[in-house]
């Protein structure tokens, strides 16, 4: 285990302390970021189950990556967590929530501060010549975080919007273009196949860093074998009658995380040379059915809202609407050449 006291310049204040998480932090982490979120009107239910899931991603240490924070009764007021385990770990998210009632005492700080300053050790594990950033979400606006992130030199670089569609009645079928035809996915027998898939149709998304792909396939299969809401019936793959070949794929949830009420639409896929046929817009709306026919009515999924490839100008023709934005903010904390994707060229 690395040492998570580094010499900060924010401290926390008298009768606070912090210490490394652990997995039977999982409910108090969860029930933190439930407080938050129902104070802005966001009706999101815990799951630690799936936080501890994440924890135990690959290459990820939760002794070594997270901390909480307890008050003199040993309660958790508040916690943070750095996400550095991509490779190369050239963007790296930072997470961190305080309940409502521990805010501007200094925590706030302090958090920040112990995610910068633990986040120094990507430095070596990234080529001598990029870029790297820090990212961390909060909702545009919303003061008790915002001011933070600012004040610690944190640009609003991106908006992400959550949308969704309410189906009052049944969907129509679906027809896919000529030679084309829809199957569900096999695991483990389509694994690499689908993941191929997916990577090659979200090269040219917004952040985009190309990692070696035995690592993108252990991720997958990492998510694939312990989220219990994993259903193979709701991946899509559209194959190519001529070839063989995977020419798209839908990823889909029954429900969205910390959202039980509405299925989930993870990833939407076409490989480029299979762009302009109308086979992402019959993927949303197969999946759409497919929904409707398990008693889900409502539909969510998250989209870049000046994405690359345009596809929130597709959920929209495909009946969904914005509900929600979370904003993506950024710190570059070494300069260099960007290997994330930022540009339709």
């Amino acid at each position: 285990m690395t040492d998570l006291s580094p010499v900060l310049v924010h401290h926390l204040p008298d009768g606070f302390t912090f210490r490394p998480t652990t997995m039977g932090d999982a409910e108090a982490f969860e029930a933190l970021y439930v407080a938050e979120m129902r104070e802005v009107g966001r009706n999101v239910h815990p799951d630690p189950e799936d936080q501890r899931n994440r924890w135990q991603e690959p290459n990820f240490v939760l002794a070594d990556s997270s901390i909480v924070v307890e008050n003199s009764k040993y309660e958790i007021v508040a916690t943070a967590t750095l996400w550095d385990n991509n490779n190369p770990p050239v963007r790296n998210w930072m997470s961190w929530n305080i309940h409502p009632s521990f805010r501007n005492l200094g925590i706030e700080e302090f958090l920040i501060d112990w995610l910068e300053t633990t986040a120094q050790r990507v430095i070596t594990k990234c080529p001598p010549d990029v870029r790297i950033e820090l990212l961390q979400s909060s909702i545009p606006e919303y003061t008790p975080r915002e001011k933070y992130l600012l004040q610690a030199s944190y640009e609003l670089r991106r908006v992400f919007q959550r949308m969704i569609i309410h189906m009052d009645a049944q969907p129509d079928d679906v027809t896919f273009p000529t030679g084309l035809s829809v199957k569900t996915y096999h695991h483990p027998t389509d694994l690499e196949v689908a993941v191929e898939t997916f990577i090659a149709g979200f090269r040219d998304h917004y952040g985009w860093v190309d990692e070696p792909f035995e690592d993108e396939v252990t991720r997958w299969r990492h998510f694939i074998e312990t989220d219990e809401h994993f259903d193979e019936t709701l991946w899509f793959m559209v194959m190519d009658d001529e070839t063989g070949d995977c020419a798209a794929v839908c990823f889909c949830r029954s429900q969205q995380w910390n959202r039980p009420d509405n299925g989930y639409v993870m990833d939407v896929s076409v490989r480029p040379d299979y762009r302009r046929r109308g086979i992402a817009s019959a993927m949303l709306r197969h999946s759409f059915a497919d929904f409707w026919k398990r008693g889900i009515k409502s539909v969510a999924l998250h989209v870049d809202s000046t994405s690359l490839t345009g596809a929130n100008e597709l959920y929209t023709r495909v009946g969904m609407h914005v509900d929600e934005s979370n904003g993506q903010y950024a710190k570059v904390i070494r300069e260099g050449k960007n290997l994330a994707k930022t540009s339709a060229n």
